[in-house]
């Protein structure tokens, strides 16, 4: 059997689209379990108030705890607006005070929403893409 140039260049295109969707699927399904781990510290954390002690990039808040202690942690990027000695909410768990995070809802969701939304985008290329070569058949 001999193949053409375009017989081979539709198969390439079709396993590139079966590629971004089965990326699209993973993302999605990713971004679901990083939201479902998000909603469940949300929902069990303690709630707090901390002082931003250093911002940037790379942001440090420092909060208190109920028995006394006081905790420095990585907070990651925080807004342009946030200056050093600013109050934050804060949320965190009593078994784990280092695993804290910023009470905002970037910092909560914000990796759950990219990982979602490149997750929509994949699958709508490479499924769109398959359901177009199937209707069209070309």
């Amino acid at each position: 059997m001999v193949y053409r140039s375009a017989d081979v260049d539709k198969a390439g295109f079709i396993i590139v689209l079966v590629i971004f969707l089965c990326a699209g699927l993973a993302c999605l399904a990713g971004g679901g379990l990083v939201a479902y781990f998000t909603a469940d510290f949300v929902h069990t954390a303690e709630k707090t108030h901390g002082v931003v002690a250093k911002a940037g990039n790379h942001s440090n808040v420092r909060y208190n705890l109920a028995d006394g202690g006081s905790v420095l942690f990585g907070a990651g990027y925080l807004s342009p607006d946030v200056k050093v000695g600013d109050r934050v909410g804060v949320l965190y768990r009593p078994d784990d005070p280092y695993n804290a995070s910023v009470d905002a809802f970037g910092s909560k969701w914000g990796g759950a929403l990219i990982i979602l939304a490149f997750g929509a985008m994949f699958t709508v290329i490479g499924g769109g893409g398959l359901i177009a070569k199937w209707v069209y058949k070309d």
